[in-house]
């Protein structure tokens, strides 16, 4: 049986076991609220129905969305390096320079896309993120390398505005709409936002794999992602209202990167959230890069031939993920910011050494099996980190601080892929680096968050 295969069954089991639990936990809880209806009066009783509506009104409008804008990203990444390395045939210092015009771009567009949602509006600055990501999936069906810079430059400036304004724009409405005395825990939202973004990347990575096979091309899931952004931008369109931040329209200049940058600075707690985000999903990025050849350098050391299946194996890495999300709702989210410092502090650690042991041993299931146990460290990073940023950034100043946070990720980025080089040695070196680095990360995070 094809290991993996195997190892996609033996995540769905996992996950499939970790989920009763999670579904029977929350029926744990169903009890005592139903207890307590029915000994308060009859307002409190409606009132408690109008809550439970509001939840269900405010998950409705928001998860379907954004399941669609991740799941139009996911179905992109098992092939994005596959096709600019192996179907457009560019050399690996091509395709490097290609990812790094992303960063760059999105480095740039940090300075201003925080406080230009803030003003005009996170439902505008989502609108634009579907049609910048759309025109930039539409440029690989070209071979001009001037539009696939082009391209990447357009996803660069969509990296920036896909977190951050959909994250803003839900926990905006979240506090605007009192959801917090509805009983709906924010952390529990972004536990629910990686769990289920887990689940659509498992199912885009297996959807993705069958294009490329129905379509004999790798640009087959780019133009998937085009409908889904598509349908995104009409359901956000009708239904999402507008929410804002600070207005001042005197700050939408470098005077609000100045700004951000000052919010950031005098609190240590936003600094090292700022750090962690630079390196550790700084860090993410330069693995998705290097995961491809990695994993292809380690089944040519067996003597095996053809290339692994990065579909498949992408599945396999967001189920992973996904078990990552799950055990951190399972651990019961976050009732405070210590308690999710040392948790980000440990899962950091981990995911330090699963970037140390592919150098040292080079086996092709234990290079796959350590990127999946750090694929589960992310599913534990996200929630933990969205609940700190949540619980620290001022709402006012949110979209522009955490637009001002990816600056320093995409300079490091940027100078990482600058640096790269063909062969083994080189990426051995970077993962080691990676695993360093990670570490102090560890260590900054336990002291000024833990």
């Amino acid at each position: 049986m094809d290991p993996y295969y195997f190892s996609l069954g033996l995540l769905i089991s996992i996950n499939s076991i970790l989920y009763y639990y999670q579904h029977q936990n929350s029926k744990q809880a169903v009890p005592a609220e139903t207890r307590h209806a029915k000994t308060s009066d009859d307002t409190e009783a409606n009132l408690d129905i109008q809550d439970d509506k509001a939840v269900s009104r405010f998950k409705w409008q928001f998860f379907p969305v954004y399941l669609l804008v991740v799941g139009s990203d996911w179905l992109q990444g098992p092939y994005i390096y596959a096709l600019y390395k192996d179907e457009k045939a560019l050399p690996e210092e091509t395709v490097a320079s290609l990812f790094m015009t992303g960063f760059v771009f999105g480095a740039a567009s940090a300075f201003f896309v925080g406080s230009l949602a803030d003003h005009y509006g996170r439902r505008a600055a989502c609108l634009i993120f579907c049609a910048a990501y759309s025109v930039s999936c539409a440029t690989v069906l070209s071979n001009n390398i001037i539009l696939l810079f082009f391209g990447r430059a357009l996803g660069g400036l969509s990296a920036t505005l896909m977190y951050p304004v959909f994250e803003t724009w839900m926990v905006t409405e979240y506090h605007v709409r009192g959801l917090d005395r509805a009983g709906l825990d924010l952390s529990g939202v972004f536990g629910k936002m990686t769990t289920w973004s887990s689940v659509v990347a498992i199912a885009m990575g297996v959807f993705s794999q069958v294009l490329v096979d129905v379509s004999g091309t790798t640009c087959a899931p780019f133009i998937a992602s085009i409908m889904c952004l598509s349908v995104s931008a009409v359901v956000i369109g009708r239904t999402w209202n507008e929410n804002y931040g600070n207005t001042d329209t005197g700050n939408i200049s470098l005077n609000a990167t100045s700004s951000g940058w000052k919010t950031i600075m005098k609190d240590k707690r936003i600094l090292t959230l700022g750090a962690t985000s630079a390196f550790f999903e700084g860090i993410m990025f330069i693995f998705i890069f290097y995961k491809t050849p990695a994993l292809t350098a380690a089944r040519s050391a067996a003597g095996k031939t053809g290339s692994p299946p990065f579909g498949l194996i992408f599945a396999c890495l967001m189920c992973a993920m996904m078990s990552g999300s799950i055990m951190f709702t399972l651990a019961g989210s976050s009732s405070d910011i210590p308690s999710s410092g040392r948790t980000l502090s440990v899962v950091v650690a981990i995911a330090s050494c699963c970037f140390s042991l592919p150098v040292l041993l080079r086996h092709e299931l234990v290079v796959f099996w350590m990127f999946c146990l750090y694929e589960a460290c992310i599913g534990v990073y996200y929630p933990s980190m969205g609940y700190l940023k949540g619980r620290v950034v001022e709402d006012s100043v949110r979209a522009k601080v955490y637009g001002v946070m990816r600056l320093p990720l995409n300079v490091f980025v940027i100078a990482a892929l600058s640096l790269t080089q063909e062969g083994d040695r080189h990426r051995d070196n970077v993962f080691a680096f990676c695993g360093g680095l990670l570490l102090v990360v560890s260590i900054l995070v336990y002291r000024f968050l833990g």
